[in-house]
């Protein structure tokens, strides 16, 4: 991933920001101008609240450009929530997907067999992602992120500059001027395999 230091001052007229600076950028501009374009960078949980986030604070989808090395299944809330309202989503789910388990042929095979029973959902129903790190959003979440269009998927991002973005598998142009909101962090730690 991109390593950025969220206190770095601007490089060359890069402007690239870490989550947790959106709303002060809000509270320092009201009235002033915003950002035309933002990019946000990284395809986990984080980049999704992100997105989320700009779109519910009235950022237009086609101001966002989402760079998305891999598309991820995520948990649906739904079936994470207590209860009795939500009994038979929680506890009928986990009756469906131990069901789910037992019939798979492969992974892929299971995990759609999960997203049928509504335990999991994807942002993009044409793709079948390669990534599942638990992230949890609720169907409402989803249609949200559906929203945004323009979705990069050349793999990560190498570099950065004024006018694009130097990616592992090819170069993409950025409006000058578009704040970049570094989303790259891995809450996730990879470990060796090993034997069971």
């Amino acid at each position: 991933g991109l390593a950025v230091d969220p206190h770095a001052k601007p490089l060359a007229g890069v402007r690239v920001v870490a989550p947790n600076a959106l709303p002060g950028l809000w509270q320092l501009a009201q009235g002033g101008p915003m950002p035309r374009r933002f990019v946000v960078l990284g395809a986990g949980k984080t980049a999704m609240d992100v997105c989320i986030w700009l779109l519910q604070t009235g950022t237009p989808a086609d101001a966002i450009t989402w760079v998305m090395p891999r598309d991820s299944w995520v948990v649906n809330r739904l079936t994470t929530q207590n209860g009795p309202d939500f009994f038979n989503d929680a506890i009928g789910g986990q009756a469906d997907q131990m069901q789910a388990f037992a019939e798979a042929r492969s992974i892929d095979d299971l995990y759609l067999r999960l997203e049928a029973c509504g335990a999991l959902l994807r942002i993009d129903r044409r793709r079948m992602p390669t990534m599942f790190h638990l992230a949890t959003l609720s169907q409402a979440e989803v249609e949200v992120l559906r929203r945004i269009r323009d979705v990069v998927r050349l793999g990560r991002v190498t570099a950065i500059a004024a006018d694009g973005m130097q990616m592992e598998q090819g170069r993409v142009a950025v409006e000058r001027g578009a704040l970049f909101v570094d989303c790259t962090a891995s809450a996730v730690r990879v470990k060796p395999p090993s034997a069971v």
